[in-house]
């Protein structure tokens, strides 16, 4: 049985099938959730499972900073591990 999309819902078939962030997609649904650019998967970003271009400064600054605010809290916890 083939899966559904994560996006439209539609069955995915193998010839058109991405497999990423542990779903599945139709190749054009794969793409940035605020500027809908095509995505592939050299070109984007994950958080929360959902997909981002690599242009998330400027696409989405609000997951942008998120994602900044987790890096630097791991970035703290390994310095505090370290001493």
């Amino acid at each position: 049985m083939n899966p559904q999309c994560a996006r439209c819902g539609k069955v995915v078939y193998p010839t058109e099938k991405v497999n990423c962030l542990d779903k599945y997609w139709h190749k054009g649904c794969f793409h940035c959730e605020v500027c809908k650019m095509a995505l592939n998967m050299n070109n984007y970003k994950g958080y929360e499972k959902k997909p981002y271009c690599n242009a998330m400064e400027q696409c989405s600054p609000a997951v942008f900073r998120s994602l900044q605010m987790e890096y630097s809290m791991c970035i703290q916890v390994a310095e505090d591990e370290d001493i």
